[in-house]
């Protein structure tokens, strides 16, 4: 079967009439055919789809900017003494208006004064914090919290006064540690279970509108009715497809990330470790790339797009990012840049910080002295290497933290860099690099092309005899053929994760990253276009094919191409008027 590539609107290349092109791509399957897939366009109101979530059944309708929803008045909020949200209860000293947020989390019109939460802070425990400081790196939800980053100066208790811009951070803590999640055969070492945040706002806001994010000075306020979720694909399932309400689950609730190393997490429903993070975000990046409805879409897209708001609030104010550091680090660039594009915020999308799936990938020319090297020892030479513990630097801070591939396994310093190298990173990045690479424009505003270049070395290398043998001989490091290249997935199985969809990754990979891409079109002076097309196989012949009418579509060949490389550009002068799709497959 094959991705659907988006719409491509002309009016943003300078057409004034309505006009859209349907961009496809096919690959070689056992019957040589492709498949055409409509891509859902959400519809004009308000479609409700509802999250399995058995603590809150909050619907997430999809609004769309034809028909904005109203903001209501004042007078038609309710007026609530008390709210609660997932075991955690904040009590008014007098009645106040409330509403909610399109992700289900509350405001309260203020100021508000807050005079009893529950459960309560006591014994250390249970504790809340208002606007989140970025880069303290310290946490004041409970005491338990290791490494020296609990601060108990970070706490508030009632009364506590909410102004408008406030937003309270309330925690319920964990009697016990709990299992890890994707990871459950491991216990987190953050003892908070849950954390739902209460924001004051100076007035109503419509029903569409996100939180902004919980750090300390953020005030944007984004609205669902401009995601752009014609970027969406609707592509075909794999065999083994996880269910959305998984990751629903996982993501409806606020991820807290300003502590680095996972220390203050959520652990209920919030991973607490960046190798996970990693897994997380592809596993359920990728299910928005399938073909259920924008209704089914919309609550997992809505509440990655919050966290990537969050995460881009505290960037914004300061946090320095979320670096190389082992299996730290990663997970957090691919849910701003997504809300980036959804809400069309450039920059949002060029977000600046620090990424550990960014700094962990470089090429080998990168490697201090730059210049110095052009390729890798193993048998197979490569130009991108992975990037060290803690990055191309690595080495100023711990010998052998630093690149290593650029030599022979004699000369390693350790083999930390190995070890993480397949533990802990490459592993997790694969479905968050074929995520980007199917939403359009996505890998381009990413903005790192060693990361993509890395991914596909780690799947379509794989380990030779000949290396693993040297690796061991040299340095005792005996490599498990769980952590090979060429699969993303038996980690995290060995991690637990025990379910029939653990390969979900690994399948889409397989599915979809060859499949042929057209990108970059552009209109023609005579009114036809022209477009590249991507991901194909050198001296094969590929035919182009058009129609105009998607709803009883008569295919039609406009022409062959034998490419001498993988990419090449195609021309159809004649005119696209009213509209006109396209698609590619490999000729028989």
């Amino acid at each position: 079967m094959v991705p659907v590539q988006g719409w491509v609107t002309l009016r943003s290349l300078g057409v004034t009439f309505m006009e859209k092109i349907e961009i496809l791509a096919g690959r070689l399957l056992p019957s040589r055919t492709l498949t055409l897939l409509a891509l859902g366009l959400a519809a004009a109101g308000f479609t409700t789809a509802v999250f399995a979530d058995p603590g809150d059944n909050y619907p997430v309708p999809v609004y769309t900017a034809a028909a904005p929803p109203p903001t209501p008045a004042l007078t038609n909020l309710p007026l609530m003494t008390q709210i609660s949200q997932e075991g955690i209860t904040w009590t008014f000293s007098q009645p106040q208006r409330v509403g909610r947020f399109v992700n289900g989390d509350y405001y309260v019109v203020g100021p508000a004064t807050i005079v009893d939460i529950e459960p309560p802070a006591t014994n250390g425990m249970n504790g809340s914090m208002l606007n989140i400081q970025v880069n303290i790196q310290q946490s004041g939800f409970d005491s338990r919290i290791l490494s020296g980053r609990y601060n108990p100066a970070l706490g508030v208790y009632p009364p506590i006064t909410l102004n408008p811009g406030n937003e309270l951070v309330s925690s319920r803590s964990a009697p016990s540690n709990l299992s890890c999640v994707m990871r459950p055969d491991d216990v987190s070492d953050s003892p908070v279970a849950s954390v739902s945040i209460l924001t004051s706002v100076p007035a109503p806001l419509p029903p569409d509108a996100f939180r902004p994010s919980y750090a300390q000075g953020a005030t944007n306020i984004y609205f669902s009715r401009n995601l752009q979720r014609q970027l969406l694909p609707t592509l075909p399932p794999v065999r083994d497809v996880p269910p959305l309400s998984e990751f629903e689950g996982y993501l409806q609730r606020p991820w807290i990330d300003s502590v680095f190393f996972n220390f203050d997490v959520p652990a209920e429903y919030m991973v607490s470790y960046g190798r996970e993070g990693g897994y997380l975000m592809s596993f359920a990046s990728l299910l928005l790339t399938l073909n259920f409805t924008p209704a089914q879409k919309e609550p997992l897209l809505v509440y990655m797009v919050q966290y990537g708001i969050d995460l881009y609030g505290l960037v914004q104010e300061g946090h320095s990012g979320w670096p190389a550091w082992g299996g730290y680090g990663h997970g957090r660039k691919l849910p701003i840049v997504l809300a980036g594009l959804m809400l069309n915020q450039p920059q949002m999308t060029s977000v600046q910080s620090q990424f550990g799936e960014d700094m962990q990938t470089i090429w080998v020319t990168q490697t201090p002295p730059a210049g110095t090297y052009t390729q890798s020892w193993q048998s197979v030479p490569q130009t991108v290497v992975y990037g060290g513990h803690v990055g191309i630097n690595g080495n100023s801070v711990n010998p052998g933290w630093g690149p290593y591939e650029h030599l022979p396994p004699t000369q390693w310093v350790n083999t930390i860099g190995e070890e993480y190298r397949r533990c802990c990173t490459s592993v997790c990045w694969i479905g968050e690099a074929l995520f980007a690479r199917l939403i359009p424009g996505m890998q381009a505003a990413w903005n790192h092309p060693q990361f993509f270049a890395y991914a596909d070395r780690w799947m379509f290398v794989p380990d030779a005899a000949a290396d693993l043998a040297a690796i061991q001989t040299a340095t005792g490091l005996v490599i498990d053929s769980d952590f090979y290249q060429g699969q993303s997935w038996k980690v995290l199985s060995g991690g637990g994760y025990h379910t029939g969809y653990v390969a979900f990754a690994d399948e889409m990979w397989a599915a979809y990253r060859n499949a042929p891409q057209i990108t970059a079109p552009s209109r023609l002076a005579g009114g036809g276009l022209t477009f590249m097309v991507t991901n194909v196989s050198p001296n094969t012949a590929y035919n182009i094919q058009a129609c105009t009418d998607l709803s009883s579509p008569n295919w039609s060949t406009i022409g062959t191409v034998v490419p001498v490389a993988n990419t090449f550009t195609f021309q159809d002068p004649q005119p696209t008027n009213p509209q006109k799709f396209y698609r590619v497959q490999q000729a028989p």
